[in-house]
């Protein structure tokens, strides 16, 4: 494991010489000026997303990283040394040098405010390398739409001069602290650490869960719950394991198994975004399934937190969509459905529920070229997980393309995969949220109504099956 091979005074050949790695503090941060902030997006008001203010994070460097790096001893003596890749001079291949600086170096310090891709994937580099040294930062008005303050990310101010002089002794405590503590604080190192642990004293553990993804893969999901369950109770699996779980039953619309179980998971990890999701979801099935009452949670708290987490999760954007929409705030569902579709490049789930809710709203189904070339690729992607052995996603996948052929014309096919998605279900509310969804559509000019009222209808009597 490449987190195994670290000496304390270890000294590598780079393209500039030998670099004293056992001595270097390598700083991973945007360079230049980028935006950092809290603001609004202008179709989700009530959303706060990261972006605002120009930051110069140059200057961050220079007036507060690098003298808080170079104030701090060494255990073993002499001074620790700063090093940021923009700052060195050599030809060689910039990227071995930073891979190199990121598996050997002392201790890497990463601010994050800017959720930079870059920095965001050297961080993960980092985390995968190396149990500890790794020291996480953020500016204190700074978002951060992923799950890595599940960790500490030391909030610091820059400006002006006496919160800097703050922030540089922030920045040099810390520091000293990862040098003479060693504490892990890389999570990736931690859970492949303690998953092996447990496997090496739980033989069993790993062959559990193989069979419980034979089980989903042979669509026996009870079967696979179980196996889960007895991880969990036996071998006191993770959160992905509980994760997993919890997915499942969602699918099975055990709604209030799913809160507990995630709520299990937030007490242990509360910035997991995926379980933030997972709670929202279920809330807002709760809640309309009580008649909407004003004083039980929505479910769209849980989401916007998830959207906080990691504003790319178009599932958590599309999620969002769905409560907007149940709640009757159309037009905002419409919206958040549009940011989902965006973020997903064309995601069938989301671009079939902007289109439906942009005809509902204008009474008129016209699509835009961009849409129809979206739907043309949306629905190769459905057939091929339709034609999968067994189909993948179902019953969605069969319920998406019965809708695409509404659409596009053709009666005997988008009956077709209708019939083959309500046999796929497993619960009543797969099949009544289709049901509703296409509801949408109902007087909508360009809609073959008699093929929507037949298509309804089919599902209307599915739900009384199930319902028995």
């Amino acid at each position: 494991m490449i987190g195994n091979e670290h000496a304390a005074g270890r000294t590598v050949q780079s393209a500039n010489g030998m670099t004293e790695y056992a001595k270097t503090c390598f700083v991973v941060m945007p360079f230049g000026r980028k935006s950092v902030g809290t603001g609004r997006l202008p179709f989700l008001p009530f959303l706060p997303i990261s972006r605002g203010r120009v930051v110069d994070f140059d200057r961050i460097y220079d007036r507060v990283f690098l003298p808080a790096i170079e104030a701090v001893e060494l255990p073993e003596g002499g001074h620790l040394v700063a090093d940021r890749a923009d700052k060195r001079f050599y030809s060689g291949i910039l990227g071995e040098e930073m891979f190199r600086s990121l598996e050997y170096a002392r201790v890497v310090l990463a601010d994050i405010s800017s959720v930079n891709p870059n920095v965001v994937y050297e961080l993960g580099a980092r985390h995968r390398a190396r149990e500890s040294g790794t020291i996480v930062l953020r500016q204190v008005d700074a978002s951060i739409p992923i799950d890595v303050d599940q960790g500490r990310a030391f909030p610091f101010e820059y400006q002006p001069v006496e919160r800097s002089e703050a922030a540089i002794q922030l920045v040099s405590r810390v520091l000293r602290e990862s040098l003479t503590e060693l504490r892990p604080d890389g999570p990736v190192q931690v859970a492949i650490s303690r998953q092996h642990a447990a496997g090496q004293r739980h033989p069993g553990f790993e062959a559990l869960l193989k069979r419980a993804e034979d089980d989903i893969r042979a669509r026996d999901p009870d079967a696979a719950a179980a196996k889960y369950e007895q991880a969990i109770r036996s071998f006191d699996a993770g959160p992905l394991v509980r994760m997993k779980l919890a997915m499942m039953r969602r699918d099975q619309g055990a709604w209030t198994a799913v809160i507990r179980k995630v709520n299990a998971i937030l007490a242990e990890l509360p910035s997991y975004g995926e379980a933030h999701k997972g709670k929202g979801i279920a809330e807002n099935k709760l809640w309309v399934a009580a008649g909407s009452p004003a004083d039980m949670a929505t479910g769209e708290q849980s989401l916007l937190r998830a959207i906080a987490l990691r504003l790319n999760d178009y599932d958590a954007h599309a999620s969002l969509g769905g409560q907007l929409k149940r709640s009757g705030r159309l037009r905002y569902a419409w919206e958040a459905y549009s940011r989902a579709t965006h973020v997903s490049h064309g995601h069938p789930y989301p671009l079939l529920n902007e289109v439906k809710l942009e005809a509902h709203i204008k009474r008129k189904l016209a699509m835009a070229d961009g849409h129809k070339h979206q739907l043309e690729r949306a629905e190769r992607t459905r057939m091929a997980q339709a034609n999968d052995n067994p189909p993948s996603d179902a019953p969605w996948c069969f319920f998406d393309l019965a809708e695409m052929r509404l659409y596009a014309g053709g009666r005997s096919k988008a009956l077709r995969w209708m019939n083959e998605g309500i046999h796929a279900c497993g619960s009543r509310w797969q099949v009544e949220t289709c049901r509703q969804s296409l509801l949408l559509l109902k007087d909508v000019s360009g809609i073959d109504g008699s093929l929507l009222s037949e298509m309804v209808g089919s599902l209307e009597r599915a739900e009384e099956l199930l319902a028995a």
